[in-house]
């Protein structure tokens, strides 16, 4: 609907979508004084207000689109509850961070992380208990880290730490120390124990390092509560 006043002529922006029209603003023109907008103004000015909504309207709709995308992105490629990677990405940067190494003739370090009577915790103190004590140990995993490491959360009550270079065991330690400090959740300890493998040492590619992490880790259990068992233990 036109507005005049004086020498200036207003036209609404209005966007139409699913049969209803949304107002987005107003597009105004003042004239010289003295002067006023003939029909041909007015007519122009309505179709560059028309023009104008549509392109405002459109580039909305892309905002949108583009930030859906990215959210399906963020959400295919983390873990929802902690906000650290999930295994697929993890397994892809370990593929490529030993594929590097190879190249390089470097080191790169794997950690197996395992959350201890994670599932007694879920029993005895109910799921949100258990999601407190997971997120408590995933933040502490993404402060413990260097800027060049991975963290994600792998399993249930797991978490995986692909760090390049031979110093996994030390940040592994570093982890453990952090988690130590962590208060009691629902009046339990939080600890975690700790396996550490090494390429090529422990294994020439992915699966044999992951199961050389992995077979240290089942002795790490078997050693008490918040402890780093490596390969060469």
């Amino acid at each position: 609907m036109e507005a005049s006043a004086g020498s200036t002529i207003a036209f609404p922006l209005i966007a139409a979508r699913d049969g209803i029209d949304e107002a987005l603003g107003a597009i105004a023109i003042t004239f010289p004084d003295g002067t006023g907008p003939t029909d041909a103004d007015g007519t122009l000015i309505r179709l560059v207000a028309d023009i104008t909504a549509l392109a405002v309207d459109r580039a909305r709709l892309a905002s949108t689109v583009t930030e859906r995308s990215d959210w399906f992105e963020r959400l295919a490629h983390t873990d929802p509850l902690t906000g650290l990677a999930n295994l697929r990405t993890i397994s892809r940067v370990l593929e490529l961070e030993i594929a590097r190494a190879g190249r390089q003739a470097s080191e790169v370090s794997v950690a197996i992380f395992d959350v201890d009577d994670f599932a007694a915790t879920n029993e005895n103190a109910g799921r949100d208990a258990g999601d407190d004590v997971l997120r408590a140990v995933a933040a502490v995993l993404a402060g413990s880290v260097r800027l060049v490491d991975t963290v994600a959360r792998s399993g249930a009550d797991e978490f995986l730490l692909v760090a390049p270079g031979s110093a996994g065991a030390m940040v592994a330690q570093r982890v453990l120390d952090g988690i130590a400090g962590l208060p009691p959740v629902a009046g339990r300890p939080v600890s975690v124990a700790a396996g550490v493998a090494r390429f090529p040492n422990d294994g020439t590619d992915t699966e044999a390092v992951l199961a050389a992490a992995q077979s240290a880790l089942e002795r790490s259990r078997t050693g008490g509560r918040g402890e780093v068992e490596t390969t060469g233990s």
